[in-house]
């Protein structure tokens, strides 16, 4: 698997009809950057979406969704890569 694609603070994502397959996170989003997300299919990522930070108010620097998410499929078929092998995939907001 590969890690992920990362958005940092200041930076922005713009992901139309795109395929994310194979990640530890497909798209992991930093407090004060910017997403705009539709269409997209993930596939087999052991986390879809990772969004950090996202509600940080001292300084304010949530992550902001220039649209809302829409269209998107989250799925997992068959077993994910190493080193997840024999673990569905997940799509989460935050990691404890």
């Amino acid at each position: 698997m590969w890690s992920r694609i990362l958005v940092n603070s200041g930076g922005k994502l713009v992901a139309d009809n795109c395929d994310v397959m194979d990640g530890i996170d497909g798209f992991d989003a930093r407090g004060g950057s910017e997403m705009d997300v539709q269409s997209c299919n993930f596939t087999n990522n052991y986390i879809g979406i990772y969004l950090r930070n996202k509600f940080s108010t001292s300084p304010p620097t949530g992550i902001t969704f220039t649209m809302p998410l829409s269209n998107n499929i989250f799925q997992t078929v068959g077993n994910l890569k190493p080193p997840y092998t024999n673990q569905m995939g997940a799509m989460r907001a935050s990691r404890r």
